[in-house]
């Protein structure tokens, strides 16, 4: 299978004095990998905007690329997203989402040899289950939340075996059955994609086993709590130079909005993610809790104006927290970043910080 590859890193950087052990860290020498996330918004020309700001700041900071959902209410379509970050960028490689019930495996694996034989670029897929369940039922898909991951399991199989397999292929199974297919031409071996499975249920952690996939998990409500060792960390970031500058940016990005937590509340009975749910209890767990103090801040999932936890805190704050991930053996971070200039700023210094510590120990 096709495993994410190490990420290319900044030689340009500045020393900070971490409190970490680092003579205990397994992979302590490891640079992060960071992904950027696209804005969430309805909106195709400021989706189309926001793509490109993120595209030229991702590629400038040393990020490996940039993650892209899917669904029916995403203005522009990941594949075609995809292409205009590579075109415009030196060498970011996106993660696409991909939902078995909007493409055939063989239109997967068609387009990311088109990719890499155009662009001389690989991609990443984030391998989904399902979506809403009012999107599932618009599309007329019916399946229970098991049932799907069984669906995406013989689809991620039969992706991997057009992937690898100079000859044709066949496959049996519950959902699909596909009798003599071939990926022609043959993709190349450098330009297999990485493979990630969102998820926090047992169906997810099985399925990314079985087909070398690594799993996207959200990050732990706290920077106390455990995250899944090997998993890609999904999460928010509000850094700036000091933490009183943090503190007042986060609160006038995420403002209190009276009306925001009933309408998530109302939310969870469209969607049978797990993840959701958990973070769902987390967040009312805090409720409005004012930022007392750096760490993991729930209240822009609360209020519907985020989709992850946030880590909030000054440049050595957040480094700090990021190192201390990667001490626990997490080194690929799903980062979603307010595309505000002074915050875009400080997160590059932030990283340049993390991979400085990381190289001189």
């Amino acid at each position: 299978m096709c495993r994410p590859r190490n990420g290319r890193h900044s030689k340009h950087s500045r020393h900070s004095n971490i409190n970490v052990n680092w003579k205990m860290m397994p992979g302590y020498d490891r640079l992060p990998r960071i992904f950027t996330v696209i804005p969430r918004t309805p909106d195709a020309r400021r989706y189309s905007e926001d793509l490109d700001a993120l595209t030229h700041w991702s590629d400038r900071s040393g990020c490996a690329g940039v993650l892209l959902f899917t669904g029916t209410h995403t203005p522009i379509d990941p594949w075609v997203a995809a292409q205009r970050i590579i075109s415009q960028s030196q060498s970011l490689e996106p993660i696409i989402a991909v939902n078995p019930a909007f493409m055939h495996p063989l239109s997967v694996a068609r387009m990311v040899s088109s990719i890499a034989q155009i662009y001389g670029r690989k991609v990443h897929l984030n391998l989904i289950a399902g979506t809403s369940l009012g999107e599932l039922e618009s599309i007329g898909d019916r399946s229970g939340h098991d049932n799907r991951y069984g669906r995406l399991k013989e689809y991620a199989e039969i992706f991997c075996l057009l992937m690898s397999s100079q000859r044709p292929v066949s496959f049996e199974g519950n959902h699909y059955s596909v009798a003599d297919l071939q990926l022609l031409p043959a993709l190349p071996k450098a330009f297999s994609p990485g493979l990630f499975i969102a998820g926090h249920s047992r169906p997810a952690l099985e399925l990314a086993t079985r087909v070398g996939a690594q799993r996207m998990c959200m990050l732990p409500p706290s920077v106390d709590q455990r995250a899944e060792p090997g998993a890609a960390l999904h999460f928010g970031v509000v850094v700036a130079e000091s933490w009183n500058e943090a503190r007042d940016t986060a609160t006038a990005l995420f403002p209190i909005d009276e009306d925001g937590p009933e309408m998530v509340a109302a939310s969870m009975s469209n969607t049978d993610a797990l993840w959701k749910h958990s973070l769902h209890r987390e967040a009312e767990k805090q409720a409005e809790a004012a930022l007392m103090a750096p760490g993991v801040w729930l209240q822009p999932y609360r209020m519907g104006q985020a989709d992850c936890p946030y880590l909030v805190g000054s440049r050595s704050d957040v480094a700090e927290m990021l190192l201390r991930l990667i001490s626990g053996g997490n080194s690929t971070f799903v980062i979603e970043i307010p595309l505000n200039a002074s915050i875009l700023q400080e997160l590059a210094k932030t990283l340049d910080i993390v991979r400085k510590t990381l190289e001189n120990k």
